[in-house]
Parts: structure tokens; C-alpha cells; sequence
């Protein structure tokens, strides 16, 4: 059998596991994107469950397809085959509630440094403010937000530190997917993909990072990161934007990482 590749499908379901939209955020080709997408409307789904209560969601679907060296027949099937990189008991790890997470964080000057996660990084010429916004179940959090204005345009940038509870997530099982439920929000807006889905380590940690296109106007645009890591009880985000991809990768690459891990 001859592998064609892989279409990765982004299913958001209703509080009772009703399909509500299959967006394709990785494709193939029209033709098989459409058929696997086809497939999985077809497909019953259970409700997602938190705290054993169902809730609406998301979740993140693979579909490869292979055809036969000698024949035109198209074989395909969902994937199962990625290692879940979240622990099972991650919803009962013992992580500090979102508040005591804001608490652990400070600025000073142009320095942010946050004790529970040990990240620190210096904002030169940038504004900081900590933290900017609390959802209002308290289940996730804006840690900091650098923001470096300029004159010229090639030193303009954004830093921003987002911690999401994982028992937000029940049905993810890796950095990438969580990685895609939050790329797939910015295509929606008009965000174009220009690097997908990579490795990339940061002061000793392993994220996953996805590198999108914003439009600015007519004629400008500028590039943003989102790098994602599991990390005592959540999942950790840098979400940056610069000019270009070289300055999104520098930026990211300065964020320290000192402590317990």
C-alpha cells in the first residue's frame, strides 16, 4: 500500500456529543479531505465529560488514507496511533488554582518571572502588564502580556504567557492537538498556517510550536507563534508576535526556564 497522507479535523461537539461543525485544519487534496470529512458526520460521538457532567467541546481527528500499488482502491482509517503526552491522572494532579498561579508571577521593570512554572524572561523596551484577564470560572489565565512599541516596525513585538488547566481539555492527548484547537480559532479569524505542528525546545523544554500570518492592512502583515507545553497541571502557552518568523523564534527561544520542572 502506497501512504497518502493524513487529514487532521478539528469536530466540535455539543453537550451531547452532537457534531456541530468538522473543520479540515491540515488536508491532502479537495477530494479526500471532503471524504474524510464525509466519514466522521457519519460517525456517533460520545459527550465530552467534566467532572462527569457532559459539555460541549473539541476534538482533534486523524484520518490517513493509503492507496493500493496495483489497484485504485482507497483504504483509510482514523488514527489512533499518537502516545497521550497528558497523565492519566492530570485532572486530579494537585496544580494551584488560577489565582495562586497569578500570585506566583511578578514584574519588575522589564522582567516577569513566575515561581510555580520557573519562567522568566526581560522585555526590553516593551510594556508589561500581569496579569490582563481571568476567565470567569477561573479555569485559565493571561499570565503577562509584553508589548514593545516602536518606530520602526522590525522591533515591534508581543509576548504573552497563557496557562490553561488541563481538565479544561479531558478529550486531548498531546501539546499538538491543544496546539491546533488554538491555531484552528485563528484561521477562523483569517490567520494563514506558515509552519505547522513542529518540536521546538526552549530553555531545556520541549513545546510544540505553530507559526501563523496576521494581516495588518493592505500591504503589512506579521507573524505569530504559538508554542504549548504540558506543565504541572497545565498547559502552558507563549503566544508571540514579531515581523518574522527569525524574530517570533528569537523571542520565544529567550523565555527562561530555571526550576523544578
Amino acid at each position: 500500500m502506497h501512504y497518502l497522507g493524513a487529514v487532521t479535523m478539528l469536530v466540535s461537539l455539543s453537550d451531547t456529543g452532537s457534531i456541530c461543525e468538522v473543520e479540515v485544519v491540515k488536508g491532502i487534496e479537495e477530494s479526500l479531505d471532503k471524504q474524510a470529512v464525509s466519514v466522521i458526520r457519519q460517525q456517533p460521538f460520545q459527550s465530552i465529560r467534566q467532572d462527569g457532567k457532559p459539555i460541549p467541546g473539541f476534538m482533534t481527528i486523524r484520518r490517513d488514507f493509503w492507496r493500493g500499488d496495483t489497484s485504485d482502491t482507497l483504504v483509510s482509517l482514523n488514527a489512533d496511533d499518537s502516545k497521550s503526552e497528558v497523565p492519566p491522572d492530570a485532572e486530579s494532579f494537585p496544580a494551584v488554582d488560577v489565582r495562586s498561579l497569578i500570585a506566583a508571577g511578578k514584574v519588575d521593570g522589564k522582567r516577569y518571572w513566575n515561581e510555580y512554572f520557573g519562567l522568566s524572561f526581560t522585555a526590553p523596551s516593551a510594556t508589561l502588564t500581569a496579569p490582563s484577564t481571568v476567565d470567569e470560572q477561573g479555569r485559565n489565565v493571561r499570565l503577562v502580556e509584553a508589548v514593545a512599541g516602536s518606530q520602526k516596525r522590525k522591533d515591534m513585538y508581543t509576548i504573552s504567557i497563557l496557562a490553561d488547566r488541563s481538565p479544561n481539555y479531558p478529550q486531548l492527548l498531546s501539546r499538538s492537538e491543544y496546539v491546533t484547537t488554538i491555531t484552528a480559532q485563528l484561521k477562523r479569524a483569517g490567520a494563514k498556517t506558515t509552519r505547522d505542528n513542529f518540536q521546538y525546545v526552549i530553555s531545556g523544554v520541549e513545546f510544540v510550536g505553530s507559526i501563523l500570518q496576521e494581516s495588518d492592512g493592505l500591504t503589512t502583515s506579521h507573524f505569530r507563534g504559538i508554542f504549548s507545553t504540558f506543565m504541572k497541571g497545565y498547559f502552558l502557552s507563549l503566544d508571540v508576535a514579531a515581523t518574522s518568523e527569525e524574530r517570533v523564534l528569537e523571542i520565544a527561544s529567550s523565555i527562561d526556564f530555571k526550576h523544578d520542572r
